[in-house]
C-alpha cells in the first residue's frame, strides 16, 4: 500500500437466517490527495520546472501519488502553507529556516551537497561596463536585495557590509527587495540596480543559464559560508511518510530513476546529492 494512498471503508448490513444482522467490510483505496511541494519564486518559471519538474515525477512514481507544486511569495508565506498544511514538503533557506521556526514545530529532512560541499557562499556583484568597480563606488546609488530571510540575497551581504563598517541604510541611495535571484541580475544588466546581492552566480556559472550573463558581471566581493538550503517538513509528519521521503532523498541514486534525477540537478543546480540534516 503506498504511503500516501487513502483507505476508505465500506460497510454492508445483511439479514441473515433466522433475521440475525451480518455486518460486512470491505476496504478500498480512495482518490489519494496529492503531496504538495513549497518553493518561493527564487527564479524563473521556466527554470523552476525544469529543476522541480523531474523531482516531483521521481517522488509521485514511488508514493503512488501525484506531487505538486506550490510556490509562495515569500518565505514567510512558506511558512504559513507549512503551517496549514497546504504544502507538506518546503524548500527554505538555511536563515529563513532558522528564523521563522520559533516554534519548533518544523524539522530539516535533508540538504543537497553542491559541488562536494555543505554550503555556499554568495557575492555581490555590479556591471562589468559601470562605473561600480569598488565597495566604495557602491556609495548614494541603487543596490538589489533578493529577499530579507534569503541567505545569500540578503544576510550574509549586510552581515559583510557591517564587517566593513557600511550601514546600508544610510550607504545606499535607496535599497530594493527583488523577490528572487534572477530578478536582481535581470534589473542590474538593464540599468535599473548599479549593485546586487546574490548566489555565486561565478563559481555555479551553469546555475539557471547564468553562464551567458556572467562575462557582462563584476564581482565586488564573496560574503560569508552558509549552510545549502534544507528541505522541511513539520515534525508531526506521518512517521511512515518523513522516513520514506528522508530515504528517497538521501538515496536517491539508489532508487529507480533517482540517478537521472541527480543528472539533472547536477546540470542545473551542480548538487551532487542529499545529505541528512545532521551531517
Amino acid at each position: 500500500m503506498a504511503l500516501c494512498a487513502g483507505l476508505v471503508w465500506a460497510a454492508l448490513v445483511q439479514t441473515g437466517p433466522e433475521g440475525r444482522s451480518d455486518l460486512k467490510i470491505t476496504w478500498e483505496v480512495s482518490s489519494t490527495p496529492p503531496l504538495y511541494l513549497g518553493v518561493i519564486p527564487y527564479m524563473s518559471e521556466t527554470a523552476l520546472t525544469q529543476e522541480m519538474g523531474p523531482v516531483m515525477a521521481y517522488l509521485s512514481k514511488d508514493l503512488k501519488c501525484e506531487v505538486k507544486i506550490n510556490v509562495a511569495s515569500d518565505y514567510e508565506g512558506l511558512g504559513r502553507l507549512l503551517d496549514l498544511g497546504k504544502v507538506q514538503v518546503a524548500w527554505f533557506s538555511s536563515t529563513s529556516f532558522e528564523r521563522l521556526n520559533g516554534a519548533g514545530v518544523w524539522e530539516t529532512l535533508c540538504r543537497p551537497v553542491h559541488d562536494g560541499k555543505a554550503g555556499h557562499s554568495g557575492v555581490i556583484v555590479a556591471r562589468a561596463d559601470g562605473l561600480v568597480k569598488t565597495l566604495a563606488d557602491l556609495k548614494g546609488r541603487r543596490f538589489a536585495y533578493v529577499d530579507r530571510f534569503s541567505g545569500t540575497g540578503f544576510v550574509q551581504a549586510n552581515a559583510f557590509f557591517r564587517e566593513h563598517g557600511i550601514d546600508p541604510l544610510t550607504f545606499f541611495g535607496d535599497v530594493v527587495l527583488t523577490g528572487n535571484h534572477s530578478f536582481s541580475i535581470d534589473g542590474l544588466l538593464k540599468g535599473e540596480f548599479d549593485g546586487a546581492a546574490t548566489f555565486d552566480v561565478f563559481g555555479d556559472q551553469a546555475d539557471h543559464g547564468f553562464a551567458s550573463v556572467t562575462a557582462k558581471l563584476i564581482c565586488i566581493a564573496t560574503t560569508g559560508f552558509i549552510p545549502n538550503d534544507p528541505v522541511v517538513v513539520r515534525k508531526d509528519m506521518d512517521t511512515a511518510l518523513k522516513f520514506r521521503l528522508r530515504e528517497l532523498f538521501i538515496h536517491m541514486a539508489d532508487h529507480e530513476g533517482g540517478k537521472e534525477v541527480l543528472a539533472q540537478l547536477g546540470r542545473l543546480r551542480h548538487w551532487d546529492a542529499f545529505i541528512s540534516a545532521d551531517k
